[in-house]
């Protein structure tokens, strides 16, 4: 009996032993801050972009920050305007707003797109910002992987669908819609120094990252990049936003820089002519965005 009673204590004493173990090293686990609602908490990592090669590729160390799960949605951006009285060119919302709530919002400019995430308390991503959300750490050509899969984006169809719909291709980190549904301003600026090329690209120049509806592979890649003059209107550009960490004095705008120069070689594309015209055309409220599209094909 003594013996017994001997072994259930040192069966109690080792269990309270482990689980007091478990509990240190629980507690030694870096905490997950929670984010505001909405958004998404991207851990800080040193991240190689465009694409890991190439003479624009560059090494960046960014800190911690929060990113909106989805893009900014048509009754986001309707709520701001309504409280703001922005003037804003509606010519995207053909089947109303009551229609299109959890639609990505389009045809913004790069400033209606930074004074919303102003009014928001937020901002708009840094390139680098944007692509270590959609790709994480390991480099991954598409944000669920590096195998094209059509089933993770919207499908091939003339238009955006409403956020949230294909969970399966959300990134490492639980962004979803970073690919396959929208374009994305970033507020990485290119100048553009290249002489002969024409007004519509000339000066200062905003970086947009990938890939709208209108899609062929390269374009939903984490590393595609693309410069466009900051006044488009395009169905394809939207946007979604980014927040520093509480008490920190937004590190990450330090890391970012203004590209030098607009040229292939720092914006390597192919079919990029035929991109710069999808964005850079305005959708005319009364014509089929198929027919428009058909123009620039």
């Amino acid at each position: 009996m003594r013996r017994q009673s001997w072994t259930k204590l040192v069966i109690v004493a080792m269990c309270l032993s482990l689980v007091a173990v478990v509990g240190a090293l629980w507690a030694m686990q870096p905490k997950i801050p929670a984010g505001p609602h909405g958004m998404v908490y991207i851990p800080g990592a040193e991240i190689t972009f465009p694409g890991g090669r190439g003479p624009a590729a560059r090494t960046v160390t960014l800190k911690p920050f929060f990113m909106d799960r989805y893009p900014v949605t048509v009754g986001e951006f309707h709520k701001f305007i309504q409280q703001t009285g922005r003037p804003w060119q509606n010519i995207s919302l053909h089947g109303g707003v009551a229609n299109m709530m959890d639609f990505p919002i389009t045809n913004v400019t790069f400033e209606d797109a930074a004074a919303y995430a102003r009014w928001a308390g937020k901002r708009l991503p840094t390139e680098a910002e944007w692509q270590l959300a959609a790709q994480g750490t390991d480099g991954r050509m598409y944000p669920w992987g590096n195998k094209w899969d059509e089933a993770r984006i919207n499908p091939r169809a003339w238009g955006s669908i409403s956020v949230g719909q294909h969970p399966a291709g959300a990134s490492p980190f639980g962004v979803e819609d970073m690919v396959g549904n929208i374009f994305h301003w970033t507020r990485t600026r290119v100048m553009n120094t290249n002489k002969g090329d024409n007004n519509e690209r000339s000066g200062r120049l905003q970086v947009i990252k990938a890939g709208a509806w209108p899609y062929m592979p390269e374009w939903n890649q984490c590393s595609f990049r693309i410069a466009q003059n900051g006044t488009t209107l395009s169905p394809f550009v939207g946007f979604r936003c980014v927040k520093p960490l509480p008490g920190s004095l937004d590190p990450n705008l330090a890391a970012d820089r203004t590209i030098p120069t607009f040229d292939s070689k720092s914006f390597p594309l192919r079919g990029s002519e035929a991109l710069r015209q999808f964005l850079s055309f305005e959708l005319h409220p009364t014509r089929r965005t198929s027919e428009m599209m058909e123009e620039h094909i």
